[in-house]
């Protein structure tokens, strides 16, 4: 089982790293709906056998009521209401890379954030379609996982 033994996290999306340092993997993963029960096992055997040097990319992204880059929980920032406008949404996505390391074996875990307005996503067709497909099918427990349920009506009726 990965174990994250270290690390420095400049800009959280709503977590703290401190309370995740010296945990396991799926105890990590816990607080995500359905994660460990659907992925556990498959995450858990990707990251043991990931090739050394090779990088692998994925994305994550969220919605926040805030365009501060750090939104560590202890900053107490301001959460998404039913009162949403378009100038009150951000878009967050992080781009994270995993790269296994070769003289120790642990495995790299790189994140770049991206901050856009909700006004500037809804521009663009293709992200605004994505983004309002995956509110619109989101099953209830992610969307409460990802802080969306208060204003998950009125986001769906600003980008529809």
């Amino acid at each position: 089982m990965p174990v994250l033994l270290g690390g420095c996290v400049c800009f959280p999306s709503s977590w703290a790293f401190e309370e995740k340092v010296g945990r396991p993997l799926d105890w990590i993963h816990a607080v995500v709906p359905t994660l460990n029960e659907k992925l556990g096992g498959k995450v858990r055997n990707f990251l043991t056998k990931m090739p050394l040097g090779q990088a692998w990319l994925r994305a994550n992204w969220g919605l926040t009521a805030s365009p501060e880059l750090n939104q560590h929980p202890a900053l107490g920032l301001p959460g998404l209401t039913p009162e949403v406008d378009l100038a009150s949404v951000w878009f967050r996505v992080e781009r994270q890379a995993l790269v296994a390391l070769p003289e120790t074996g642990g495995i790299l875990f790189g994140i770049r954030l991206e901050v856009v307005s909700l006004a500037k996503l809804r521009e663009n067709r293709k992200a605004r379609d994505g983004l309002l497909k995956a509110l619109k099918t989101m099953p209830p427990e992610i969307a409460d996982y990802k802080n969306l349920t208060p204003a998950r009506q009125r986001l769906i009726e600003l980008l529809d």
